[in-house]
């Protein structure tokens, strides 16, 4: 695993966090780990686009059709065995 260094980071900044690992019963350490691992999980954005990208890719259905539904799918698929 990675490591990284930190300079030249405000005490005020430092004081808050350290208060908020002691709140939450755990090291500094975790709780800056777990604010860079919240940090770098995909924004509510990029999950939207990325819905968007699939939609996309899904062939539009002629005028007057419809999807099956997933049950019928299912009932079918067991019918056939």
């Amino acid at each position: 695993m990675g490591q990284i260094v930190i300079r030249k980071l405000d005490d005020e900044i430092l004081e808050i966090h350290r208060r908020r690992a002691r709140e939450k019963k755990r090291s500094l350490e975790q709780e800056i780990r777990e604010l860079i691992t919240v940090s770098a999980r995909p924004s509510r954005d990029d999950i939207v686009k990325q819905v968007q990208d699939i939609a996309a890719m899904t062939p539009a259905l002629p005028k007057g059709k419809t999807r099956p539904k997933a049950e019928d799918l299912i009932r079918a698929d067991r019918d056939s065995r």
